[in-house]
């Protein structure tokens, strides 16, 4: 019985043992990083290098970006063709550069062990969907071609351990392969580990030389942005920072841009939908007539100082809570001017007097403000000032009375609430609200209203604002920032 217990024992050992060595010889985890392949590109030449998970390539370039280019613009379909296959993969890297005027582009791509198996064979896996039409050409040599749809070259692809290499010439394929075996310096990569997707692009002077092509007065000088971000499902954050902008900017530019702290207690009537701060810098006489401002102030009917004073400084847009105008229901609309002092009180005497001097005899006072009030008849009128605050805008009273920071509002902002600009949008709910309009707007065009004209751009606005999702956008300063955003469908088919 023991020698019979021990024959099939040994028998089973054999058999596992064999199994897991056919195994583990056709399949030799891969440790080397997907960018170990990616030699590092020449810093006087523009280029843009992503690495990341799979489904970060994703994002469909041929509805989104490059539907909007003409066939003949040079390597489209090439560029095209590299996100599809990028998007089936566990994680990628891909470098596009700029090499004497012609567009060079390199890959590496790991592949799940079932995925890599077919794609050795000289097959592409029956169940990617979107890759429909790619045929891949086994060669020597773990080599292979790569045809796609509506390219007249193929890409070329070689296995390399668990990576595939891919490129669209014979010297990108050996560049990585020298790269791989220490012959050429692999890129550099700085990530954030928090995120696991990366992006980094090099101008190489390019912007200095576009602006100053449109006459713009920049410098020369190099630009080079890094991102990192993650994504689930149309759920994501992504971090960004710049270098180098001080080296194309004029500095008595670039000194004006200024981020501050939105320490102060401002309304964000409910529903929030749309809230936008920006500290606007101080603007002399040169900036006044390069923006255009004159219309507006002559408009108002106030000198070009008092004016300057009045934009110049942070502000605050919202759309949110609710207004009224005789039976129909709207969100409301406010400016904050925050920090204006005198002049803000001064522009809300104007405001009443000059602008809606017949509502005036219905205004209400408002508590906590020295000028103005609001009106609700026959709209929802409010514009009111002390030192510290002056609103101004379509809103009905009630919802103005609690204040909360910036930061709580708008938690993207967290506890670094200094900034130069910021937003929230939340395009559902700005989506319902256009669908309430349109309601309205029927009611509108039975009372012989023309608002009920505009009822079909409201709807294709109501389609674009609802796949938006809810974003949140804060700029730390010129050079770094962060944007979060949930529930955004990446791809439109319409």
């Amino acid at each position: 019985m023991k020698k019979t217990m021990l024959y099939w024992g040994a028998i089973l050992i054999a058999i596992f043992s064999a199994a897991a060595v056919m195994f583990f010889l056709g399949h030799v985890p891969e440790e080397r990083d997907i960018y170990s392949a990616i030699p590092q590109p020449d810093e006087n030449e523009p280029y843009i290098f992503l690495i990341g998970e799979g489904k970060s390539f994703s994002l469909d370039p041929g509805d989104i970006l490059f539907q909007k280019m003409g066939k003949d613009i040079p390597y489209r379909n090439e560029l095209a063709s590299f996100f599809p296959l990028f998007s089936k993969s566990d994680s990628g890297a891909l470098l596009i550069r700029l090499e004497d005027k012609d567009l060079k582009l390199l890959g590496s791509i790991r592949f799940n062990f079932n995925d890599l198996q077919v794609l050795s064979s000289g097959e592409i896996p029956r169940e990617w969907v979107g890759l429909e039409g790619y045929v891949l050409k086994k060669g020597e040599d773990d080599s292979f071609q790569l045809f796609s749809p509506g390219s007249s070259e193929p890409l070329l692809m070689k296995k390399n351990g668990g990576m595939i290499l891919i490129s669209d010439s014979t010297s990108g394929l050996e560049e990585m392969i020298g790269t791989l075996a220490g012959d050429l310096e692999n890129i550099k990569v700085e990530k954030n580990d928090k995120y696991p997707n990366h992006a980094k692009i090099n101008d190489a002077g390019l912007l200095s030389q576009i602006g100053a092509l449109y006459g713009i007065q920049v410098k020369p000088g190099r630009v080079l942005l890094r991102a990192d971000w993650m994504d689930v499902e149309g759920s994501g954050e992504l971090e960004w920072k710049i270098s180098g902008l001080n080296q194309i900017i004029p500095g008595q530019f670039l000194h004006k841009i200024q981020s501050r702290k939105w320490k102060e207690y401002l309304l964000f009537p409910s529903p929030n939908l749309f809230a936008a701060g920006i500290n606007i810098p101080n603007i002399n006489e040169d900036d006044y007539k390069i923006l255009g401002l004159e219309k507006w102030q002559e408009d108002l009917g106030i000198s070009p100082d008092k004016f300057r004073e009045i934009i110049s400084g942070p502000m605050v847009l919202n759309v949110s809570g609710k207004s009224k105008f005789l039976l129909f229901s709207f969100p409301g609309l406010i400016l904050q001017l925050i920090g204006r002092g005198q002049s803000g009180l001064d522009f809300v005497d104007l405001f009443w007097s000059r602008k809606w001097g017949a509502f005036r005899p219905s205004m209400d006072l408002m508590e906590g403000y020295e000028r103005g009030g609001s009106s609700s008849l026959p709209l929802s009128l409010v514009a009111a000032a002390n030192n510290d605050l002056a609103v101004m805008g379509f809103m009905e009273k009630e919802l103005l009375e609690k204040r909360e920071k910036a930061s709580v509002a708008l938690p993207i902002m967290e506890k670094d609430d200094q900034s130069v600009v910021w937003f929230f949008l939340d395009g559902p709910g700005l989506s319902k609200t256009l669908e309430n309009l349109i309601t309205a707007s029927s009611l509108a065009e039975k009372m012989g209203s023309p608002m009920a004209d505009k009822t079909r751009v409201i709807m294709e606005s109501s389609r674009k604002l609802e796949k938006m999702g809810k974003v949140s956008f804060v700029m730390k300063s010129l050079e770094k920032g962060r944007i979060r955003w949930e529930n955004v469908e990446l791809v439109s088919r319409d």
